[in-house]
């Protein structure tokens, strides 16, 4: 069933107050209403399952308060659509072209978790055969959603389920809803650079004036690392055959590789640390001597291990999860309870140790720049952690970045081209085995 378009038309059938509604009896009189309930869908968007008379209740109400309304499962979203006239809040609340209020990206679903005495969370890919009273659902962004299904026809909450189980976890990109009916490719307008083609490198060096640095295609086809473009900046006097055969030394085949240069000639270079199972680090320290020699005074580089103290992907996570329960209680009870020490509770998810950790090595690798040494950044595989302070101190250095192009073109270069593992840190893809963390 493929749905066009929302309806306008505003509906009377509505709930305010569920105190006792285990024992009273919903209102459906007029099954007519549930039925004109459509979502409004993008080309290509269609409805793969869907509940009517469904509750969703607001965020720390005790299940007493809410909207009705149809939930519908598409190939691109969870979206519920309300019989209720919107309330002066939600009039002012965003919304965009591809979701509204209450619609939520299946991208964007981590968790899902049956209702009852105690919730318990559901596994993607396994089918449920009983009965569903009610789901929770968890998204990444700390948005969280409960749902019941005690007024739905039989099958409706189940059906709904399983929907989201399979779809809003696919196993290969293949089956992302934007593989299929993806945007046509448009280029950016000139001014930001997407560092897909050597001219845009060039300009880049040319406008950060960078001597002892030198273009290379040394990872046409990939053939160096598959996490970096063809295209990179690498020191002068460091040959192709040279970097081929350090690159089998590091991480994701990732010698120091140029970010930036001050008008002094001091560069921010960036590096993955050498594989655990080569013992020397000859080829480090050939790399490094490499990185000395663009420097115009030949400086020796300071080298910042951020693995000793920036947090790891995987502590980057665990403080996100903590920070989310500490930022969407599930009942009054635990609002009260969390209210009570909550800046206690917020400096145990130690969320706010990591970005303070953040800003003060990016401050460090700024003034490093500044007194004219090459700063390299050095992190275990070099595109996690390397990404978050090597932008940071650019924006903190160069006013360039700070505008809203030199911004696109920032993230562009330190998070795109050098390939930052956006699918696998955000789960766009399901696999119980990777490490996801909102880096």
């Amino acid at each position: 069933m493929l749905f066009n378009k929302m309806t306008d038309k505003r509906l009377t059938n509505s709930f305010k107050s569920y105190v006792g509604f285990d024992d009273e009896p919903f209102n459906t009189s007029n099954e007519e209403s549930f039925s004109e309930l459509n979502t409004r869908c993008l080309p290509g968007e269609m409805a793969i399952a869907e509940a009517e008379h469904v509750l969703m209740f607001s965020p720390v109400s005790e299940h007493k308060q809410g909207k009705s309304g149809s939930l519908i499962v598409t190939n691109f979203k969870l979206s519920f659509v309300t019989t209720e006239e919107y309330t002066k809040h939600e009039m002012f609340c965003q919304e965009n072209l591809l979701l509204g209020e209450h619609d939520v990206c299946l991208s964007n679903v981590d968790a899902l978790y049956l209702m009852g005495d105690k919730k318990r969370r559901l596994l993607p890919g396994k089918n449920m055969s009983e009965k569903v009273k009610g789901l929770i659902v968890v998204c990444k962004n700390m948005k969280v959603m409960t749902f019941s299904f005690k007024f739905s026809p039989v099958g409706h909450g189940r059906n709904l389920t399983n929907a989201l189980l399979h779809h809003a976890f696919p196993k290969r990109h293949q089956l992302l809803f934007a593989y299929d009916f993806r945007e046509p490719y448009y280029r950016c307008p000139m001014d930001v650079c997407m560092y897909q083609d050597p001219g845009e490198w060039g300009r880049e060096l040319a406008r950060t004036g960078a001597v002892g640095w030198r273009l290379t295609a040394v990872n046409k086809e990939f053939k160096m690392s598959s996490s970096l473009p063809e295209w990179l900046v690498v020191p002068s006097s460091a040959t192709d055959p040279q970097l081929l055969e350090a690159a089998r030394h590091f991480r994701g085949g990732r010698p120091p590789l140029w970010c930036w240069s001050s008008p002094r000639g001091a560069a921010l270079v960036r590096m993955s640390d050498i594989q655990p199972f080569i013992a020397d680090r000859v080829k480090e320290n050939t790399m490094l001597e490499t990185v000395r020699k663009s420097h115009p005074r030949l400086a020796q580089p300071k080298v910042m291990e951020l693995n000793k103290d920036v947090p790891t992907p995987r502590e980057v996570q665990v403080s996100f999860v903590k920070l989310r329960e500490l930022c969407a209680p599930e009942n009054v009870r635990q609002f009260w309870i969390q209210d009570s020490h909550f800046l206690s509770l917020l400096e145990g998810s130690r969320w706010l140790h990591n970005v303070s950790v953040c800003l003060a090595k990016a401050k460090e690798a700024s003034m490093g720049l500044h007194n004219e040494f090459t700063v390299v950044l050095q992190e275990g595989d070099g595109y996690d952690m390397c990404c978050v302070v090597a932008s940071l101190s650019q924006m903190l250095i160069d006013p360039y970045f700070r505008s809203i192009v030199g911004f696109q073109s920032l993230v562009q270069k330190e998070w795109v081209a050098l390939g930052h593992p956006f699918c696998t840190r955000l789960g766009h893809v399901y696999n119980i085995e990777t490490q996801e963390a909102p880096v």
